[in-house]
Formats: structure tokens, C-alpha cells, sequence
């Protein structure tokens, strides 16, 4: 896919077409096209929150960001070269998509809405192509989240990773995302439910469980201080939390982290264990199993 940064004017769409002209076979450039971008014309498109995994056609691109993450970034991709291109955007930003045009590189004048005779005052990134699942050019603004473009390119199967520092400061994989580009769409599948079931594609990276404290098993100490246990959290670099079903904090009110835990567990017997990955996604959820070995199965079974 070509890219191409703004800022263009008239006169630079008319030395672009001289350009064109250079070239024998190449048919003379239309003026540019006037795009004007702002938050209501054209509406930017939602980008997708956490997903477990994203197809994408040759071609076509999707824009992943990364939510709550404080400090730099870095992404990376994993697998076969030439699958996927991975671009970091300029946050509060633009990104105008148009038609792809095998004739010539379109030359485009983004505008400034309120005086469409002056450039946008924001940083603008003009892509040639369509973004996955669109069927009209699209409109999207970048915010301050660390927000990457994904492009397919030949077929095949790779996986995005964004590093960073989690909320104590250590180097950490933040996201997981496997991308594929080319062959069938996935078909979604029903939630296998508490039985074993397929590995998901992000590992499990945190064990959370919410117990009522006063009513907590004896032993549960040397439950989870089990050493085989604390081989694998050390080797698998699994992190644990144990929340009181009743925590709140200074507001009175549950400490926002681990609120969705306490929501999820209420009504249901104590202790609830929780599986979650590095995005965030709640794998699974379970009692606490009976024994060591049985959590290390259970475990095993979603990759940490």
C-alpha cells in the first residue's frame, strides 16, 4: 500500500501532474481531490477495542490501539516478512483513506474545515486503500493512545506485539495480536464453557482471585506457595493478586482495577479464580481449583 503525507497544494498537485506527463504512457492527473477533515465531516470510524485476533484482506487496513498505556512503546511483528506492515501514527492526528487508483498516486488537498483554502491544522496521514470490512473511503481520528496501522500484504499468519512497562514499572508485553491476512474468515465459535477447550490465541499473564477473606481456607498459603506452582508463575512470568470480595477504597467505592473482577465473581460461590491475559481480556473464569496440580492443568491449558 502507498502512503502518502500531506501537505499538498494546488500548485503541488499541478508539478505532480507535470510529473505524470513525463511519462509516455501515463494519462495527464486530474486536480487533486479536496478532502476536509474534521470530527463530524466525514464521522471518523471507531477503531476496535481488544480483540482476540484479526483477519485482514490483502490490501486492506485496520487501525489497533493500545488503551491505559503510559510510557513508550514498541511494537513488533512476529513471523513470516512481507505478511503485515506495522506503522506508528502521530497521536491527535488524522488518517484519510481513499480509493486505491493503479493508474496514479492520487494527489490529495486536505483542508482545514473551517477555510477550506488553507491546510488542516492537524497532522494528517493520507493512506490509498480501504480499511477492513469498508466499502467507501473512511475518516478516522487518532487520539492520545499508542495507535499503530496494520496493512495486509501477502497471505499468511503473523503476530503484533506491544512492549512497554506495566503498572510497576517492569518491561512487559502489553498486547498480543495475532493477525491473519488472506484465506477464510474465522467462524465465530460458542464459549466452550467451563470444560477444556481450544488454547486461546494471548497466554494467560495474570491469576486474580476475589475470596471472602474472613471465610478464606486454611492452608491457602501453602496452596499457592506450592513449589511447582511457583516454578511455573516464575518461568511463565505470571503475575497474582488475591482481592477481598469487599475491598473498597478511600472513596468508598471498589479500586477501579479490579472492579470488573468483584462484579464478575458477585453471586457466584468464593473464592472465584480469574485467568487474564496481557490485554486485559478475561480468559476464564473458575473456583479455585482443589489442588496445585489441578491449577497447573488449568493453566497449562491457556498457554501460561
Amino acid at each position: 500500500m502507498r502512503r502518502a503525507l500531506l501537505v499538498f497544494a494546488w500548485a503541488a498537485g499541478a508539478a505532480a501532474a507535470a510529473g505524470g506527463a513525463a511519462r509516455a504512457a501515463s494519462p495527464p492527473l486530474a486536480p487533486p481531490d479536496l478532502v476536509v477533515v474534521d470530527p463530524v465531516t466525514p464521522p471518523p470510524s471507531p477503531m476496535p477495542g481488544p480483540v482476540a485476533s484479526l483477519q485482514l484482506d490483502p490490501g486492506r487496513f485496520e487501525l489497533f490501539k493500545l488503551p491505559a498505556a503510559a510510557g513508550k512503546v514498541t511494537w513488533r511483528v512476529v513471523g513470516p516478512a512481507g505478511v503485515l506492515a506495522v506503522e506508528r501514527l502521530t497521536p491527535n492526528s488524522r488518517l484519510v483513506a481513499v480509493r486505491p487508483d493503479p493508474g496514479r498516486t492520487p494527489t490529495v488537498r486536505v483542508a482545514d474545515p473551517k477555510d477550506p483554502a488553507k491546510p488542516s491544522p492537524v497532522p494528517v496521514v493520507v493512506v490509498v486503500g480501504l480499511k477492513a470490512g469498508a466499502v467507501a473511503p473512511t475518516a478516522h481520528a487518532i487520539g492520545d493512545e499508542p495507535t499503530v496501522l496494520l496493512t495486509g500484504g501477502n497471505p499468511g499468519t503473523v503476530t503484533v506485539e506491544a512492549l512497554g512497562l506495566d503498572a510497576d514499572g517492569f518491561p512487559a508485553v502489553l498486547a498480543v495480536l495475532p493477525v491473519t491476512v488472506g484465506g477464510p474468515k474465522p467462524e465465530p465459535k460458542p464459549d466452550p464453557g467451563p470444560g477444556p477447550g481450544p488454547r486461546p490465541a494471548a497466554p494467560v499473564k495474570f491469576v486474580v482471585v476475589v475470596e471472602e477473606t474472613a471465610a478464606a481456607v486454611p492452608g491457602r498459603g501453602a496452596f499457592f506457595g506450592d513449589p511447582a506452582l511457583a516454578a511455573r508463575f516464575k518461568a511463565k512470568g505470571l503475575r497474582f493478586r488475591v482481592v477481598d470480595k469487599d475491598v473498597v477504597g478511600e472513596d468508598d467505592k471498589p479500586p477501579a482495577d479490579v472492579a470488573r473482577f468483584l462484579s464478575l465473581a458477585s453471586g457466584k460461590p468464593y473464592p472465584s479464580l480469574f485467568l487474564v491475559d496481557a490485554t486485559g481480556q478475561v480468559l476464564a473464569q473458575r473456583p479455585v481449583p482443589g489442588t496445585p496440580a489441578a491449577l497447573l492443568t488449568l493453566l497449562t491449558d491457556f498457554g501460561g
